[in-house]
This record gives C-alpha cells, structure tokens and sequence, in this order.
C-alpha cells in the first residue's frame, strides 16, 4: 500500500497536472489512469528534480513542465498496450 503523501501526489498528477494530457484520451479508465500517475511519479521520484529545495508540488510541475514529449510519449504507449 502507498503511503499518504505518495497517494496525494498521484492524486494531484491524475486530477491537476496530467488532467488535460488524460482526458485528451476518450475513455481514459481510471485505472490506467492511475497507472500511469504511479509510474510518471516514481520517474519523477527518480529525478534531481525531486531533489529541489522546494515543495514536492512545486518541483513535480516544473518536471513535468520540462518534459512534455516523455510525457506524452508515456501516456500514448500505456493507451497502445491497452488497446492491444
């Protein structure tokens, strides 16, 4: 089980910072959804950014800010895994 503050900053990924990218997709399940959340932020967990003297929200959106393409790139493989 996640901890509190993991499951928040998913939360804030799916419902704030990749909403629109999300729901660009038509029926985004929310289980994938929330897949793809969990791996964006263990990657971003991974990153220097993370690491930033500033808030986790704060660092969070300029990472995700400053990688639009992986983003995208990760958002459209999970949608192709699915409908595969």
């Amino acid at each position: 089980m996640k901890n509190n503050g993991t499951a928040y900053m998913i939360f804030v990924l799916g419902y704030d910072l990749l909403q629109k990218e999300l729901t660009s997709y038509n029926d985004c399940p929310c289980d994938l959804a929330y897949e793809i959340c969990c791996d964006i932020y263990n990657e971003f967990l991974d990153s220097e950014e993370a690491e930033q003297d500033k808030s986790e929200y704060e660092c969070l959106q300029e990472w995700i800010e400053s990688h639009p393409g992986t983003i995208s790139r990760y958002i459209e493989q999970n949608f192709r895994l699915m409908e595969d």
